[in-house]
């Protein structure tokens, strides 16, 4: 996108704002015109009443010099009132926007950008194109500024204006270079700043991770390299400015010798009157502010710009999975789902599914076994659509996922990760987030269920209490089992368990599946298994090799004829879990 197509753009989001801009704009002008009337008052002072001896012509200028001063300063609070408001709600406009579109994106999308390079965009780059709005306004003031003082000195005296104007080409060339060459370093300083918030941000999310290998010197070392690329791109930003501003300054300074050298001529020649001279030159002072801001509203525009482009690269990154045209809900049926021919690869890979054929009949539960890497989880991913199949159909009740709604095809799904996150909220939130009207009783009917209410109930304040980010306060089991009943109290219709109980000790991972068993009646359940106590819960494994699901049956059945199924799980069997579910097994029998 070109450099002006992209200011334009961002420049259209203040059409919601028109009547402030407006408001802004002729507050603008009335600060513009009201200014380069005070050396008028000063001109007619000197030539007429202090000659003349008139204290009352002498007074109404003062007065009218006064009145002028004082509606030039309300006029200047409005315009600042105004431009803040339209900033501050171009920004909040687009800082919405770019989180909502962000949250549409595909998972394979957030899993190859950093997250550093999204906060990046969604401040210091949004930030940027604030500040320039701030400034639209008094750009404005800046222009009509400058064009009435010339307009007055050319009425004035059309030579010695015409003089200073002549410097006008040169600034109008210097600013035209400052801009070409400022664009690719404001470009590499955003880049860089991006790279600089991802190390950041890996370090504070994983500081458990740093400390515990205690490579605390290795990331500053990395934040280090990466804060002296951004220092490299800002010294390039300083060094340019070094060189260019002294000129925007030196050029205006060249005009007022002119101007003085040829004025005072006229003066001595009795040709301009001593009033005239003093207020061309107070003129003069006057346009060497905003012929000095030039540089400085162009860099701030051009920055905004660069921003606003990396901005758009966001917003205009199409979802790669989305709705299709004319999808339809999930029409509510038993929810018996179907993998026909299912293939898949990644980009950068080879195949990862070759050619899958399963069918889980509705209400009953299926248990994906396999070594690392044999498509277990890439399985998962294709029945709520984070990923799409090359070939082949994934269904449910007869419904190609791809061609229903994701919304009404993610609600009638309960997903359990492996990598459980919980948010920086209270338990209650947490375990609500997929139903945020449940009520308190479904809520604790869930925990129980997934065996937290207990430990829920010996915190400090029970379902009210906060966890800490991504949920760090609580052990790993406990987030596990927040997780499951997450899922459990969205009553889905399908229910995906990632490895549910692979966080937990072997004790409270068998009262775990005993809440499980309970809440895979009725619904189809898909079980992403790495031990036989897991596998066990599901009427039917599938164990996979190689992409292929290569043999299918119970669990006791595989165990007991297929030796490659027993050889990949009994790498993981946990003697101490064996003995805690029989444990179990015992106290319910007791019971």
């Amino acid at each position: 996108m070109g450099r002006w197509r992209t200011y334009l753009r961002f420049m259209s989001h203040t059409r919601s704002y028109r009547r402030k801009l407006v408001v802004a704009f002729l507050a603008a002008m009335g600060v513009a015109l009201a200014l380069p009337t005070i050396p008028l008052f000063v001109r007619a002072a000197i030539d007429r009443a202090i000659p003349q001896t008139d204290y009352r012509l002498l007074a109404i200028l003062i007065g009218a010099m006064l009145g002028v001063a004082l509606i030039k300063a309300i006029l200047h609070g409005v315009r600042r009132q105004i431009a803040g408001e339209l900033s501050i709600g171009v920004e909040a406009d687009l800082r919405e926007q770019l989180y909502n579109h962000v949250q549409a994106l595909d998972v394979g999308y957030h899993e190859r950008i950093s997250t550093g390079q999204i906060m990046s965009r969604a401040t210091s780059d949004i930030n940027a194109i604030r500040q320039y709005l701030m400034s639209i306004a008094w750009s404005f003031t800046l222009v009509i500024q400058i064009t009435a003082i010339f307009g007055v000195m050319f009425y004035l005296s059309p030579p010695l204006a015409g003089i200073f104007l002549a410097t006008s080409p040169i600034l109008v060339w210097y600013t035209y270079r400052f801009a070409d060459r400022f664009d690719p370093i404001v470009w590499e300083m955003q880049q860089r700043l991006g790279d600089l918030s991802s190390v950041v941000e890996e370090t504070i999310v994983g500081i458990r991770v740093v400390k515990g290998f205690g490579q605390e010197r290795q990331q500053v070392a990395k934040l280090e390299a990466d804060a002296e690329h951004v220092y490299k791109a800002a010294m390039d930003s300083v060094k340019l400015r070094a060189r260019f501003v002294p000129i925007f300054n030196f050029i205006p300074q060249l005009g007022l010798i002119a101007v003085l050298w040829y004025g005072g001529r006229l003066v001595i020649a009795g040709s301009l009157s001593d009033g005239t001279i003093i207020a061309l030159f107070s003129y003069l002072f006057m346009l060497i502010w905003p012929l000095r801001s030039i540089g400085m509203i162009v860099a701030w525009a051009q920055r905004a710009t660069t921003a606003a482009g990396r901005v758009f690269e966001v917003l205009d990154t199409s979802p790669g999975i989305a709705d299709h045209p004319g999808a339809e809900p999930l029409a509510l049926g038993e929810g018996r789902i179907r993998f026909t021919d299912a293939r898949f690869a990644y980009p950068d890979g080879g195949p990862v599914l070759a050619g899958v054929d399963l069918e889980v009949p509705a209400g009953t539960s299926v248990a994906l076994v396999g070594q690392t890497g044999c498509g277990k989880s890439t399985l998962m991913r294709l029945l709520p659509r984070f990923i799409e199949p090359i070939s082949g159909h994934v269904s449910i009740d007869d419904q190609d996922v791809s061609q229903v709604t994701l919304s009404s095809l993610r609600a009638q799904i309960g997903i359990v990760f492996e990598d459980t996150l919980l948010f920086s909220d209270s338990i209650a939130a947490n375990i609500a987030f997929g139903r945020p009207d449940a009520s308190e009783e479904e809520i604790v009917r869930a925990a129980v269920v997934a065996q937290a209410h207990e430990f829920i109930e010996e915190l400090p304040e029970g379902y009210d209490t906060p966890v800490g980010e991504h949920g760090y306060t609580l052990s790993g089991g406990q987030r596990q089992r927040v997780a499951i009943a997450r899922a459990i109290l969205m009553n889905p219709r399908i229910l995906i368990l990632d490895d549910a109980t692979s966080n937990v000790d072997a004790r409270v991972e068998a009262a775990i599946r005993k809440g499980l068993r309970s809440a895979m009646k009725g619904r189809t359940t898909i079980i992403v298994a790495r031990r036989p106590q897991t596998a066990a819960l599901a009427d039917r494994v599938a164990y996979m090799v190689g992409g292929r699901i290569v043999d299918v049956g119970t669990h006791h059945d595989l165990w007991r004829t297929n030796p490659d199924y027993r050889e990949t799980l009994l790498a993981t069997v946990d003697v101490d879990a064996v003995v805690s579910e029989v444990e179990v097994e015992v106290e319910e029998s007791v019971s």
